[in-house]
């Protein structure tokens, strides 16, 4: 049998200080289930504020890893090739250079030829090697560089749907599993590279960036207390030589996988399998198979957040219900609602509502708290609130009001009428006074601005 291809996980600034839990990367890379890093140094001359403590903790674990900076054509160029040198040191097996909009809405022009090229021959006086060029063909194309690029090795950014998941309106679902990519296309290149001549050339593969990120490398939170929630998706990569091939050129070494931990996360999985399956009564909710457990979660969850699986299913320690995917047809074996680990109550009572079961007076779920004096909030003219499922510094939900359509439909509350209001008024995070509606339609506590409307106390 080939052997397989390298697989790994690039990341940035975004994944926050404490946002990556590397002890699950440095089990996931010991069992295979993927082998390597790459970090992004920064924009421009804007070097990445967790560039140290990412490099450190990978550092800390072996984990084997690159870096990669992007080029900012509104800054000195050379300047920007030395500040990447300067910031890694001259002791990496390789250098990538990423080129692309440095704009995140793509406002920004890419680096031209000329700039190009500028930045790449001061990167090869400091660290005296060809860098590996990661961009997307279209790109290359864009800025008249596809000829230059068959001088060197590229790394290529091409998302493509996952084969195994329906297309919709002619959208289909990114890859977010690395085993459901390498089912439907090891050993191809980019389709977008066929015919360019640049076929030789590429060694990696970015297929997507819709990855599961808590599945593979992102805690749930950070310790970022702007930024409190953790990235939900990945960027995958594969590369198109064999994995010791691979993983020799690009960080001087193969890594061993120890086959024993690998066998001890499946042991621990089947386990758990059977303990469900032979606990007493049978099935949890007779009838009820795993996947109807996740459809009931997923609809429960739909006015909460637009991510139920990481949010609801994950939290609530019911991977196991999909992954393997033969476990989906199985009956559902897990606890019982009410007993959910780490969902609130009112997830809990949206979930039995599913089920058609109230909860009742004597239930182990909190009862709601009581309200004080009343008020009427009248909206002026069409006042739009949403809730927002992040939190501030004090643990408290933050209010979100918008007085226009620009929220996405999913999200928009329309007030056309009077409705209750609590009495006393408080400080949103924006610093505007608002009120707490007394019956939130979402089952989560919502607040509206005073500015959206007028307030009649009794």
């Amino acid at each position: 049998m080939a052997e397989r291809q390298a697989l790994g996980i690039d990341i940035n600034k975004y994944a926050r200080t404490g946002g990556i839990n590397y002890e699950l990367v440095h089990q996931d890379l010991q069992a295979g289930v993927y082998d390597f890093i790459i970090i992004s140094t920064g924009v421009g001359r804007n070097k990445s504020p967790i560039l140290d403590e990412q490099r450190r903790n990978v550092e800390r674990l072996d984990i084997p890893y690159a870096t990669y900076h992007l080029i900012d054509p509104r800054d000195g160029i050379r300047e920007q090739a030395r500040d990447y040198f300067n910031w890694v040191g001259a002791g990496q097996p390789n250098y990538i250079v990423d080129i692309e909009s440095p704009d995140v809405d793509g406002g920004v022009r890419p680096a031209n030829k000329a700039e190009l090229k500028s930045y790449i021959n001061e990167l090869v006086k400091r660290t005296g090697k060809q860098p590996i060029l990661y961009s997307t063909v279209g790109v290359l194309n864009q800025i008249g560089f596809v000829k230059e690029a068959r001088k060197y090795r590229l790394w290529i950014a091409q998302y493509l749907y996952d084969l195994a998941k329906p297309i919709i309106d002619d959208k289909g679902e990114l890859y977010r599993y690395f085993e459901d990519f390498v089912r439907d296309r090891a050993g191809l290149l980019p389709p977008s590279v066929v015919g360019t001549g640049l076929e030789d050339n590429v060694i990696l593969w970015q297929f997507s960036s819709k990855g599961d990120g808590r599945h593979y490398i992102y805690n749930p939170t950070t310790a970022d207390p702007q930024f409190t929630q953790g990235m939900l998706s990945a960027d995958l990569n594969i590369s198109i030589q064999g994995r010791s091939e691979f993983m020799q050129f690009m960080f001087g070494r193969v890594p061993e996988i120890k086959e024993g931990i690998e066998t001890q996360v499946i042991e621990t999985q089947v386990i758990e399998v059977v303990e469900h399956e032979s606990r007493p009564g049978e099935p949890t909710y007779p009838g009820m198979s795993n996947q109807d457990m996740i459809n009931l979660i997923f609809s429960a969850a739909e006015p909460f957040t637009d991510d139920p699986w990481n949010f609801w299913v994950v939290r609530a320690h019911l991977e196991s219900l999909a992954v393997p995917s033969e476990n989906r047809v199985k009956p559902y074996t897990g606890p019982r609602i009410e007993d959910l680990p780490n969902l609130t109550n009112e997830e809990k009572s949206a979930i039995l509502a599913g089920l058609g079961i109230s909860v009742e007076a004597d239930t182990t779920l909190e009862e709601p708290l009581t309200v004080g004096k009343k008020a009427i909030f009248t909206p002026t003219g069409k006042a739009l609130a949403r809730f927002a499922a992040d939190l501030n510094k004090t643990g408290k939900p933050i209010w979100s009001i918008f007085p226009s359509d620009d929220a996405p439909v999913k999200d928009r509350i329309f007030f056309k009428k009077p409705f209750e209001v609590e009495d006393e008024p408080v400080t949103g995070d924006g610093g505007a006074q608002c009120y707490k509606l007394v019956d939130s339609p979402i089952s989560t506590p919502l607040y509206v601005r005073l500015q959206d409307g007028t307030i009649t106390k009794s």
